[in-house]
């Protein structure tokens, strides 16, 4: 089969993420395309069996004129590829894409990613989900929650699946390893943005370190509220111990030497640096964030530990808690790398190319 996978761009988001790692999958049994709207430089690791094409103009205009172009080379590989079957991320590409349904003679399925009343929410937005959406085929969801929130779908065919574990066997902590983590280190990740909330654990880990002098909390990723967050940073007089590190390739390894990792999101889809750290074996604190991926992946108090979104003394005791009792922080951290069994990437992945295959079938 002749598979499409459409998204803005192949960054170092969670969405991209999976995308790449889908693409590489469906890849050993189907020809498989990543088309982006705008850069093809790719953070993830991509199969060569996996064609690359980027609708960007490489002309240097302005940026309407840049995405006028952008939407012509769109409805232009739509008209000459014999895609059997199109996929896209992310709600920018899913609009471009259904708007021009009418030249699209195969099937179309696209991915939820992320809360919906805040993906596909708002006036404009929410016009243009209930207008362009039902043009669909298809529908991925991550979590229930996610589906409850567009029943307006309903009649349409759809799954939910999550995220799946993407993390190398080697980088998975042993037993050993897990109780005696020497480093002094906490960790978070994730887009810095207004969602992540990290104001709030700016705040709370803030008043935390200054009577725990030996740890150190570093916040990995790029976003808008970066400049905002230094200052705060600066405010709180913390910057020896709280360092926003930008974007790395290296994040399981670092989650390897990371004793507690921290997620203070308002909403969320599945986070895949969640995953990752309980899969890795490290000890989580979470938000119970709109979305419910958190609540799918933490029973709280026995792989770690869930907590309203935006209490900030819930947060902060949560974190007292772990940071002062080694047994519980041992006990999170072991029963959280049971998470890998329900989320492989074989088991998640063929979940995928099933409904695919399905909704093809039913077209």
């Amino acid at each position: 089969m002749k598979i499409t996978l459409f998204i803005g761009g192949l960054g170092s988001g969670g969405a991209e993420h999976v995308i790449t790692e889908l693409a590489n999958y469906l890849s050993a049994h189907h020809t498989v395309t990543i088309l982006t709207w705008s850069s093809s430089n790719t953070h993830y690791m991509l199969s060569k069996k996996v064609k690359l094409i980027s609708c960007r103009s490489e002309v240097k205009k302005n940026l309407v004129v840049r995405n006028i172009e952008s939407y012509r080379n769109l409805k232009k590989y739509i008209k000459e590829e014999n895609t059997e079957c199109f996929v896209a991320f992310l709600v920018s590409t899913v609009y471009f894409l259904l708007s021009l349904k009418k030249y699209i003679s195969s099937p179309v399925i696209f991915s939820v990613r992320n809360y919906p009343k805040e993906e596909y929410g708002g006036v404009v937005k929410g016009f243009l989900s209930h207008v362009l959406l039902k043009r669909a085929d298809g529908v991925v969801f991550q979590t229930d929650d996610q589906r409850q929130c567009m029943k307006y779908l309903s009649k349409m065919t759809y799954a939910t699946i999550p995220n799946a574990v993407n993390v190398p066997l080697e980088c998975i902590k042993t037993k050993e390893e897990i109780d005696n983590v020497s480093s002094k280190t906490i960790m978070a990740v994730g887009r810095l943005s207004k969602q992540k909330n990290y104001r709030m654990m700016i705040l709370v880990m803030s008043k935390i370190l200054k009577e725990y002098p030996d740890y150190q909390l570093y916040i990995y990723g790029e976003g808008p509220e970066e400049d905002r967050l230094r200052k705060l940073i600066v405010k709180c007089h913390m910057q020896e111990q709280i360092h926003l590190a930008g974007i790395t390739k290296q994040i399981t390894e670092k989650l390897r030497k990371t004793e507690l990792f921290i997620m203070t999101s308002d909403y969320e889809g599945i986070s895949n640096a969640l995953i990752e750290a309980m899969t890795v074996g490290v000890t989580v604190v979470a938000t119970d964030c709109r979305g419910g991926g958190a609540r799918l992946l933490i029973q709280n108090g026995k792989n770690g530990l869930l907590i309203p979104r935006r209490d900030r003394q819930a947060f902060e005791k949560a974190v007292r808690r772990v940071l002062d009792d080694k047994n519980l922080r041992i006990s999170l951290a072991r029963n959280a790398q049971n998470i890998r069994k329900d989320f492989s990437k074989d088991v998640i992945y063929r979940k995928w190319e099933s409904f695919i295959e399905s909704v093809v079938r039913l077209r």
